[in-house]
Order: structure tokens, then sequence, then C-alpha cells
């Protein structure tokens, strides 16, 4: 599991930005120099952490920008409840996909392609934009994820504690999805960056389990 140690001696970082309607989701890149914030309003913006200059922008929503994540190549993947849904950037910025899906709460994409999302009305849902409707999988709410350090495995957890795990395929084939285990209560998951140990919040608690077996 990764941890982040801050010395005394750094100086924080104060965000002036975003303003009302607030902060919905955040995301720190690997190498902790940029941070990445999805706003009330729709807008997508990275910080430089060390001076708290704004890096870039994007507004493509008018609601609600629900999330947004650092992916393994150094681009960012953001999702919004409306349309369009999920706007892919490169490293430099540019926004190189945009996608219409149906009511996101959470989105992954997987190196092959491949995007595991989380609707707010469904199940659990791996989608090929190129390959037809979604595949679904369970039949509870999904209201949290992570996702390894190189991408190619995603761990979910739904309303009634289960825990998923979704492995990239080989070649572009379908995903590999399997319910592996079941914590009752958990709020939380936080995977770590070789995929192979999840810490699960339940309670007060943390557990960590090997996702493997």
């Amino acid at each position: 599991l990764r941890r982040w140690s801050l010395g005394l001696d750094q100086p924080a970082l104060r965000l002036r930005d975003p303003r009302p309607p607030g902060l919905a989701d955040a995301d720190l890149s690997a190498a902790g120099d940029r941070l990445l914030l999805a706003t009330g309003d729709g807008t997508m913006r990275v910080l430089d952490t060390r001076d708290g200059r704004q890096i870039q922008v994007d507004r493509f929503q008018r609601g609600v920008l629900k999330g947004a994540r650092f992916l393994p190549d150094g681009g960012i993947l953001a999702w919004a409840a409306g349309r369009p849904t999920v706007r892919r950037y490169d490293r430099s910025g540019q926004a190189i996909e945009t996608l219409d899906l149906n009511w996101a709460k959470r989105v992954a994409l997987l190196p092959s392609g491949w995007l595991v999302v989380a609707p707010y009305d469904l199940m659990l849902q791996v989608i090929d934009p190129q390959r037809g409707p979604p595949r679904r999988f369970g039949d509870a709410q999904i209201i949290d994820d992570d996702q390894s350090g190189d991408g190619r495995r995603v761990v979910a957890l739904d309303t009634a504690g289960g825990l998923w795990s979704v492995d990239d395929g080989v070649g572009g084939a379908m995903p590999q999805v399997r319910r592996f285990a079941a914590r009752p209560g958990a709020t939380a998951v936080a995977l770590a960056a070789d995929g192979r140990t999840l810490a699960v919040a339940v309670g007060r608690t943390i557990e960590v389990i090997d996702v493997a077996s």
C-alpha cells in the first residue's frame, strides 16, 4: 500500500479555487507533482502542487463533474452524470476522446480500452465502446473503487459489501470479472499499486485482503 508523508517544512497549498458549488473529487499524480480536481461547475483542473499554479483547465459540463483520475500513461480520465459523460486527455492536456454513457457515478479505463462503469441506478458494468452494449454484473450499486498502478486491475465495492475485481483481458478480449469476497458494512477500498493487496474500511477498522486469493 502507498503511504504519503508530508514533512512539516513543506508549505501548505491553499486552494482558492474551485469556488462554489465546490469540489467533487480529487486525485494526486504518481509523482505527487500534480493535483487533479473535478468541480461542481463541470470543470476539470490540474494544479502544480509545488506552487498551486493552474496548469490545465477544461469545462465540458454544465452540471457537476463527478470524478477524475490520472491514468498510468500520465493522461486524465474525467466523467460526469450528464452528457457528454466521459472525456479522456493525453499527457499534454489535449482532449482525445469523448463518450456518452448513462449517468456514470464512477469510471475506470483499462489499457485495452474497456471501461469499468458504475452508474447511479445499475450494477457494475464493463463496456467496450466499439463492441455494443455493456456487460452487467451483480445486483447492487457500486459505492467505491480503486485501480492498480498499471491500470490493469480495478477493484470495486458494492452496497451489499461485495468486492469485485476486474482484470484487463489479453489482446482486447473482454476483462475477467469476479466477486472475490464480501465485507458487509464496508464503506471504502484502496488498492495497492501492484494490484495484489486491498485495504477495506469496515466501521472503525481497516482490513487488508489478498486480492489474488
